[in-house]
């Protein structure tokens, strides 16, 4: 009976989460049927994808369970007495075979959903924004493409690579926070609030809004539309592959 009434808490924690997903799934399917453009989710390619997903995942949520451990552990514990009471305390099936594997599925249908309608965007909304971010950077910046101001303040190439490193790095800080809150109690506000707010930041602000303001992007400009406005910019890029190859 007890058992029963744990999994159902279990299932109770997780429903909402798989809730918001459908309903993403839906929204996203409508729209990409209106293109005849594809999102499948059928087991022959959901399910390798999300065994392909689950080693970064316990590799995360070992950074994780550190971080829980041994930064936020209470000092009137040793380290060992802290890893004895973890382990002890710990439901290792219950976190083994429920709690990651559905917490990583609900993360991978999140990217898959997100993956499958961006590339869509310009055949839903034409690229039309542009020229109006260009004017609005030059409102905030004094007149100023930001990007001139970015390059005086950090010249050179080893800053160059340095930028695109923190660029990239905010990918794993994401999903080790994702992994984090699924380490969480299955009661806990704050879970639930941080992975509802990862699904809708990638469908509304990733999809939805992106769409609404539909734009190439700074390399895209001249290419699509004839406007050299960030010329400068792009040579500059082309000359520091010269010298170092991103």
């Amino acid at each position: 009976m007890g058992d029963a009434l744990h999994l159902r808490a279990i299932w109770r924690a997780y429903l909402p989460l798989f809730v918001v997903l459908g309903i993403y799934y839906l929204c996203a399917k409508q729209v990409l049927d209106r293109i005849e453009a594809p999102i499948s989710f059928d087991l022959l390619t959901f399910v390798p994808g999300l065994i392909l997903t689950l080693p970064p995942f316990l590799l995360l949520g070992l950074a994780a369970i550190y971080v829980r451990l041994f930064v936020l552990r209470s000092h009137c514990e040793t380290r060992r007495e802290t890893l004895a009471r973890w382990f002890g305390q710990t439901p290792w099936a219950e976190l083994l075979f429920l709690r990651i594997p559905l917490g990583a599925a609900f993360i991978f249908g999140v990217q898959r959903i997100y993956v499958a309608l961006k590339p869509q965007i310009p055949e839903l909304v034409p690229f039309s924004w542009d020229q109006a971010f260009i004017a609005w950077d030059r409102a905030l910046f004094f007149g100023e493409d930001p990007w001139r101001l970015t390059h005086a303040l950090l010249p050179g190439v080893d800053m160059m690579i340095f930028l695109d490193k923190i660029y990239v790095a905010w990918f794993f800080i994401l999903f080790f926070a994702a992994f984090y809150a699924i380490l969480q109690r299955l009661d806990s506000p704050l879970r639930m609030a941080f992975l509802l707010s990862f699904a809708l930041t990638w469908g509304v602000g990733g999809n939805l809004i992106a769409t609404m303001f539909s734009s190439a992007g700074p390399v895209y400009v001249e290419r699509l539309f004839g406007d050299p406005v960030f010329k400068p910019m792009t040579d500059h890029f082309a000359a520091m592959n010269q010298i170092h190859e991103f």
